[in-house]
């Protein structure tokens, strides 16, 4: 049975694992930070998006005034939501690879595709502007990044949602480990020590 973790847990181990690129995360502990990122996100994205529309409706009124007024809300929105974004992107970063970690995967593939994400940010706009030229070579390297980027964070989801490897592996102790140490003797999986020395486990790449 794999650990449990509950929200309130979820978050303090989240804080307190600001850094931490070396440890596990089990999946219940990822799961509940993405939620309590929601519920911070979500109503700042609907203040922005009430305010965007009211801004169009000012201005097709022609109120330069409340026009002004919804612009400023909106900005304010923008520097909260980036400072809230910049605060939480390294504990992120660090969750996502304890969440690979905790089934026997390294940190390559989130450390590539959060790189990948980043940098899509910056081509979008230059493949924007040269909207007007289909056959760009532009073009054709945006499409391929986006298909590559879509592809990882398919596996991404699917990785965040796996279960727990259940042996201890060399990122740390895994729920088998820690029932035998409480006493329950694990049955059907083996430990850190036997599959290092030669078997191989199913959750390792």
């Amino acid at each position: 049975m794999e650990e449990r973790v509950s929200f309130g847990e979820a978050f303090i181990l989240f804080w307190k694992n600001y850094i931490n690129f070396t440890g596990r995360a089990r999946r219940a502990e990822y799961w509940w930070c993405v939620l309590w990122a929601a519920f911070l996100f979500l109503p700042l994205l609907g203040l922005g998006f009430i305010t965007i529309a009211a801004m169009y409706v000012t201005l097709l009124n022609g109120l330069i005034f409340d026009t002004y007024l919804t612009l400023i809300v909106v900005f304010i929105c923008m520097i909260i939501f980036g400072f809230i974004g910049l605060v939480l992107f390294v504990p992120f970063l660090s969750l996502i690879v304890r969440r690979f970690h905790d089934t026997g995967r390294k940190m390559v593939v989130p450390i590539i595709y959060i790189s990948l994400s980043l940098g899509y940010n910056i081509i979008q706009p230059i493949v924007t502007s040269d909207a007007n030229d289909s056959n760009s070579v532009l073009w054709i390297f945006a499409l391929l990044y986006i298909l590559v980027n879509s592809g990882l964070s398919i596996y991404v989801l699917i990785v965040t949602l796996l279960p727990s490897q259940l042996a201890d592996n060399k990122y740390g102790r895994g729920p088998a480990g820690k029932k035998f140490e409480q006493g329950h003797t694990p049955t059907s999986h083996k430990s850190y020590s036997d599959s290092t020395s030669g078997s191989h486990h199913t959750h390792y790449e």
